[in-house]
């Protein structure tokens, strides 16, 4: 439930996510709500505020619990509300949101952060000192979206148990010292600051897609990404793939090329996700979102991560895993001819992905 995965956050749990945080204010409220004998109390309902000062918190509140933004002052704002069994959930985010902007009387607190990069994380060192300043700050749950190479040493003493604020934190990417205690992984999700739409009530059918596969994305030099995309455009597989990529990454998307990516992934079986700086990428959510089957060069990049894909393995993700490009058409090959095969896997994927959501939201 909503509450369980939100609330983790407040206090501490893992798929049951929010659910940690839920145990923690739950057993501050059930306190609150005995009184003298004889008389009656009301059940005050408990406000959790979501601050969103990275983009993956619009992934937490739009594709994981489903709920809606308001714009405010052209942007500068944006807000949202939700009402479940108690709890109100107050969403903030926006650059007119500061340490000083934010609510001051804020009890429970989800803090989504960006620890990608040197600067991000500076950013992100001013938030966290900040919660000191709170004075009715109760339980804090951090979402991180951690370093690429999991270099996230650096959050660690501000974990309550290193003598912090922090009762939980939830980190992207397979950071080994997630533990399911007090730190959990948080799954990555689509590309929100490119302005990924979130879909709902996705209808597919069993019919064979225009494309068998695709592959979109930014290519580097002596990369994984550039030996696929050399492979593609010699013909080397017993399939058409159709493939659209640039050689300098891009913080945005024209209207254009998002509408052109969209296309391609609602029009295509499988999606090639072929590793960059992590295993781990927007692209395996966005293709799950429009029901093309991923496709996951499952190998562990340079850096301090563990193993790859953990949480997704965990729960039994039902994609096509391969060491090695050189392996697509011997794993994907005999399927361009058997419709009903891919259309069951597509279904398959499209269920998980629904179940998955869910158990993520609590």
């Amino acid at each position: 439930m909503l509450k369980k995965v939100l609330i983790i956050i407040v206090i501490s749990g893992t798929l049951s996510y929010l659910s940690t945080l839920y145990y923690y204010v739950d057993q501050d409220r059930l306190h609150r709500t005995f009184c003298a004998p004889g008389k009656i109390k009301t059940l005050h309902k408990t406000t959790v505020h979501v601050v969103g000062k990275a983009a993956i918190a619009d992934f937490l509140w739009l594709h994981i619990l489903e709920g809606t933004l308001t714009d405010e002052a052209d942007g500068l704002y944006q807000t949202g509300s939700i009402e479940s069994d108690g709890f109100i959930f107050k969403f903030l985010s926006g650059p007119g949101y500061i340490q000083t902007t934010i609510p001051q009387d804020i009890e429970y607190l989800v803090l989504i952060l960006n620890g990608r990069s040197d600067e991000k994380k500076q950013a992100a060192l001013l938030w966290l000192e900040y919660l000191n300043v709170l004075p009715h700050l109760k339980r804090v749950g951090i979402v991180l979206l951690g370093d690429e190479k999991c270099r996230n040493d650096w959050i660690l003493k501000y974990l309550r148990k290193h003598g912090g604020i922090v009762d939980v934190l939830f980190v992207v990417y397979d950071w080994k010292l997630v533990d399911n205690k007090d730190i959990f992984q948080w799954p990555l999700g689509v590309a929100t600051y490119r302005r990924f739409p979130a879909v709902k009530d996705l209808k597919i059918t069993d019919s064979p897609r225009k494309h068998f596969c695709n592959f979109v994305g930014t290519v580097y030099k002596n990369s994984s990404r550039s030996h696929l995309k050399q492979m593609i455009m010699d013909r080397q597989f017993p399939f058409s793939c159709v493939s659209y990529v640039r050689e300098k990454w891009l913080p945005n998307e024209t209207t254009e090329s998002l509408l052109r990516y969209i296309n391609i992934l609602k029009n295509s079986d499988f999606t090639l996700c072929p590793v960059g700086r992590n295993t781990e990428c927007y692209r395996i959510y966005e293709a799950l979102s429009f029901g093309s089957i991923p496709v996951i060069e499952d190998v562990v990049t340079d850096g301090q991560c563990s193993s790859p894909l953990r949480l997704l393995k965990e729960y039994n993700a039902p994609f096509v895993y391969l060491d090695n490009w050189g392996h697509l058409s011997s794993s994907l090959g005999n399927l361009t001819d058997k419709w009903r095969q891919v259309a069951k896997l597509r279904n398959q994927n499209v269920s998980w992905y629904k179940s998955f959501k869910l158990l993520i939201r609590g």
